[in-house]
């Protein structure tokens, strides 16, 4: 799908779906919704979904949004309702992120993105959806329950780190099936990717740029109140308005960092130290953080972090085929290239 046919489906979701009574059906969903989004309007499928919804709880609620866990009383299905931040809704550029998130999960049809099931808005004019929800710790929640390596788990010997490597892996394919449709996610980071029971998820669309040919369109640099500034491509940090696909290998290589070390690459006080850490590409390698860290997981993240675009994995599908390599101890390019600094690593003893 296309990005104009994708604005065309979240048009089609918007518009189309406008009752005359909806008030009427705002009514009976007030003592059963929570405050923040007690009234609903504009979209007849979520109304319609909403009417069933029971057990509403807080998921998460911050200045950019408000999300909750809802579940359909009828069949035990759990949804998610994310509403824009009252604050955000304020700046129309900010509006225009969240809409295009809605679009794109409307136009992503995989697995590995929950599936939306209806648009509205509040009276306010906040844009809200509801989508599937997905069980399962963000990458983030999960390394904090895994704690330190401890003496090298990412062996053949610790299953639980190889199947997580392999759900990471999955969502390297997410974003590239986004790429093959014109999307560039811009802010991948481990509190939007899950690991679910049996395959990995990636969320939070909400800073995707359409992309023509390897570039996003338009003039507009990268940067934007969402973004999470340590694990954003040197391309990025610099406001450059050239993004390339390779930035979302960027980010994917500076999550699998956070999983191996269990910190971001870099550790600033200040954004803009933060920003010149990452466009100078000043940051330890995983295994000068942790030696434990075998020495082709180190190969594949220094060269997913690669500060020139061109040194990096072509796409998302050569990263994930790397991962799962190294999770079937299969031989790996990036034990056998010879590119830029991170070769050195190669010198270093491993007992992997």
């Amino acid at each position: 799908m296309t990005a104009t046919n994708t604005t065309d489906t979240f048009e089609f979701l918007w518009q189309t779906t406008r009752q005359r009574n909806e008030a009427r059906q705002i009514a009976a969903l007030l003592p059963r919704i929570p405050r923040g989004v007690q009234a609903i309007g504009s979209s007849q499928l979520a109304c319609q979904l909403l009417l069933e919804l029971d057990q509403w709880e807080v998921l998460a609620d911050d200045p950019a949004s408000t999300v909750y866990q809802a579940t359909d009383a009828r069949t035990g299905r759990d949804f998610a309702v994310k509403c824009l931040g009252q604050r955000l809704a304020r700046r129309p550029e900010c509006v225009r992120l969240f809409e295009a998130e809605m679009a794109t999960c409307a136009g992503l049809s995989h697995p590995g993105v929950p599936q939306l099931q209806g648009v509205g808005r509040l009276p306010d004019g906040r844009p809200f959806f509801v989508m599937d929800f997905v069980h399962g710790p963000t990458i983030a929640q999960w390394r904090q329950a895994v704690g330190g390596l401890k003496r090298s788990p990412l062996t053949s010997q610790d299953e639980g780190w190889h199947d997580a490597l392999r759900k990471f892996a999955q969502c390297c394919r997410v974003v590239a099936h986004a790429h093959a449709r014109g999307m560039l996610h811009a802010d991948l980071n481990p509190a939007n990717l899950i690991l679910g029971a049996e395959r990995g998820y990636v969320l939070d669309w909400g800073a995707v740029r359409p992309v023509k040919g390897q570039h996003a369109w338009g003039h507009e640099p990268l940067q934007h109140p969402l973004a999470t500034p340590a694990y954003m491509s040197p391309e990025q940090a610099t406001g450059s308005a050239n993004v390339g696909l390779s930035a979302d290998v960027y980010g994917l290589g500076a999550i699998l960092y956070f999983m191996l070390t269990g910190r971001p690459p870099v550790q600033g006080q200040r954004l803009p130290e933060v920003r010149d850490l990452v466009c100078r590409g000043d940051f330890p390698s995983p295994r000068q953080v942790d030696g434990d860290i075998p020495l082709a997981l180190d190969a594949i993240c220094r060269k997913a972090m690669a500060t020139a675009p061109v040194n990096r994995f072509a796409n998302p599908m050569e990263l994930a085929s790397e991962i799962e390599a190294w999770a079937n101890q299969s031989p790996l390019q990036a034990l056998t290239d010879r590119w830029g600094d991170w070769f050195v690593a190669l010198s270093t003893p491993t007992n992997v």
